[in-house]
């Protein structure tokens, strides 16, 4: 990510949080909806947020994965990886 535009820059910030906030809320509307619709209890929306929390830390881990190394990293890419 050296060397690059800030308009870049500010497009990754944006993208990350964006993809950050979006599973949770999607989620909660999701749960929302079929305990209202099904008359289910509050276990729906609490399912609904963890699940929406867990694809938060996932997107995050991959996020870092994906720029950790990219920054950090001399080896060529596929270097012992066996990717």
């Amino acid at each position: 990510m050296k060397n690059q535009n800030p308009f870049t820059k500010l497009i990754l910030i944006t993208h990350f949080g964006l993809s950050l906030i979006t599973p949770v809320i999607l989620c909660v509307l999701v749960s929302v909806y079929i305990q209202k619709q099904y008359h289910t209890g509050i276990w729906v929306v609490i399912v609904g947020i963890i699940l929406g929390i867990a694809s938060m830390i996932n997107y995050f881990y991959r996020f870092y994965k994906k720029y950790s190394n990219e920054e950090n990293d001399t080896k060529p890419s596929g270097y012992n990886r066996h990717e």
